[in-house]
């Protein structure tokens, strides 16, 4: 049998489902000196999303004179671990922007919205990609929120298909029905 590509558990990495550490992939600023350290976290679905992210965070702590970042990233499946679990738990207490991308298992999005929800207010963003709909409503980024902006349910007032749902103040793919 030809040996597998990718390592899928029992090679003991903290993981579980890959070989990754989360803390090899944690940004802290050489020198922050007087600029202002903001910290984020992040959990996204594979590895080549959170480059971008590193690469993103180094380039403001190389060249920003007032801000400098302390960047905490989690592959998705890494919080299947209870030991990175309970560090995501940490850092998301000591963070000021939460970053989510991609986060479509059930399991890991309740573990996701049971750390961030709590922490939500004290936040300064949160700022979630398209993910479950639980997680979707933790966005917040100044006064814009997903909460107020989530479905109903059930949602009363439905349009036919392919016309644009209006809020109750216009209901226009109503009115036209009625004037017809």
């Amino acid at each position: 049998m030809a040996p597998a590509m990718v390592a899928t558990g029992g090679g003991g990495g903290p993981g579980l489902f890959t070989n990754s550490n989360p803390l090899d992939r944690k940004i802290v600023p050489d020198d922050p000196g007087e600029r202002e350290v903001f910290k984020v976290v992040y959990v996204v679905l594979e590895s080549q999303y959170q480059a971008s992210l590193s690469a993103a965070c180094k380039r403001i702590n190389a060249g920003q004179p007032d801000v400098a970042v302390e960047c905490s990233g989690y592959i998705l499946e890494e919080l299947r671990d209870e030991a990175n679990f309970a560090q995501f738990k940490k850092d998301v207490e000591e963070a000021n922007i939460f970053i989510g991308s991609l986060i479509f298992v059930q399991e890991l999005a309740d573990k996701v919205v049971s750390v961030v929800e709590p922490n939500r207010e004290r936040l300064d963003a949160v700022c979630v990609f398209p993910s479950m709909p639980a997680v979707m409503k933790l966005n917040k980024i100044g006064s814009f929120t997903m909460v107020r902006h989530a479905p109903r349910e059930p949602s009363p007032r439905r349009c036919s298909p392919g016309r644009l749902a209006v809020p109750p103040a216009t209901p226009a793919c109503h009115t036209r029905a009625r004037a017809a």
